[in-house]
């Protein structure tokens, strides 16, 4: 029998509200987020250019995506924001306009109708999954990350990735791989177009994000956690990133990501 390989998604927040207003700056997080606005004046903002979000239509925003949302009105809105295993673990900024599909809308259906008492049913847990599952399905081959094309290269990576709370220099990644410091950063930037340490310090940074989003630990808790030696030099480093202090990401990711709820408008 043929081993399947494994996969699987990781739901960070899933939300069902009427929103007063949709307007946030820099919006860049290190996870996925699919969009369905039942309202016709939401708007986004990417690389200079404004794209319409319909009333019914879906969208998913790739990760590391710096983009702005507007909506002075009140918006009817359902987001997920989630985490994929690779391949789809490491893709470009991008933002996807959706088929409008039967199947989708049924699962859309089921994520918006009432709970029982807040709580989240069997049913709407398994349809907020196959929702990014199939919203994952039209994302570009270009789009997807099978696995690091030089092995050193790629071992080197997974290294830095078990190692984000420490300090290491170019000469310590090399000699774990085996090869000279020079030729070493020679082939990673061939491999990921940017330097060995701007890739580990970009790699730390979404690490912190994530630690913003989903924990209460202190900024000097994950400063330290992911690799900088004080709170100043973090922040510093995250503005440069992100566009903003991480203080400021923490507040706008508690506001957007609360845990699932539906806000089901009055008739």
């Amino acid at each position: 029998m043929q081993e399947e390989p494994r996969f699987g998604v990781r739901i960070l927040c899933c939300q069902y509200a009427v929103l007063p207003h949709w307007n946030w700056d820099h919006l860049a997080a290190p996870y996925w987020r699919f969009y369905w606005n039942r309202s016709r004046n939401g708007v986004v903002r990417h690389e200079d250019r404004e794209i319409a979000m319909p009333a019914n239509s879906m969208f998913l925003i790739a990760p590391d995506t710096d983009y702005d949302s507007r909506s002075d009105d009140p918006i009817e809105q359902l987001h997920i924001h989630f985490i994929a295993d690779r391949p789809f673990d490491a893709p470009p900024p991008g933002i996807l306009a959706l088929p409008f599909e039967p199947e989708p809308s049924t699962l859309v259906g089921i994520l918006v109708e009432g709970t029982v008492d807040g709580a989240v049913t069997p049913g709407q847990l398994a349809a907020r999954c196959a929702l990014c599952c199939w919203a994952l399905t039209h994302v570009p081959e270009s789009w997807l990350r099978h696995g690091c094309p030089d092995d050193a290269i790629g071992r080197a990576q997974d290294y830095m990735l078990g190692k984000l709370s420490q300090r290491m220099t170019n000469a310590d990644i090399a000699e774990r791989v085996n090869l000279s410091v020079r030729t070493f950063l020679r082939r990673f930037h061939e491999v990921t177009g940017e330097s060995c340490q701007d890739w580990f310090r970009r790699r730390r940074i979404q690490q912190a994000c994530l630690l913003l989003h989903l924990t209460r630990r202190g900024i000097d808790q994950i400063a330290a956690e992911c690799g900088f030696c004080d709170r100043h030099h973090f922040s510093r480093v995250f503005k440069e990133l992100r566009g903003i202090p991480p203080a400021t990401y923490r507040r706008i990711s508690v506001h957007l990501n609360r845990p699932f709820e539906n806000q089901t408008p009055e008739a």
